[in-house]
């Protein structure tokens, strides 16, 4: 498998940006789920970064 073309997805940035449009997010997944008929997307609260300041660690949910 070519990851080459998909890696612009893979960045983490880039794929929230895609899924944070209600039009984008509907091609990408006609896209990648052509057998679905997809009739309403609703949009979930983006992830937002977390920071623990016990040991100076981020997460993000």
């Amino acid at each position: 498998m070519d990851l080459g073309k998909y890696f612009l997805l893979l960045n983490d940035l880039v794929f929230g940006k895609v899924m944070a449009n209600k039009e984008t997010c509907k091609l990408f997944l006609q896209a990648v789920l052509p057998e679905m008929e997809i009739e309403k997307i609703e949009m979930a609260q983006p992830q937002e970064r977390v920071k623990d300041f016990r040991d100076e660690h981020g997460g993000r949910f």
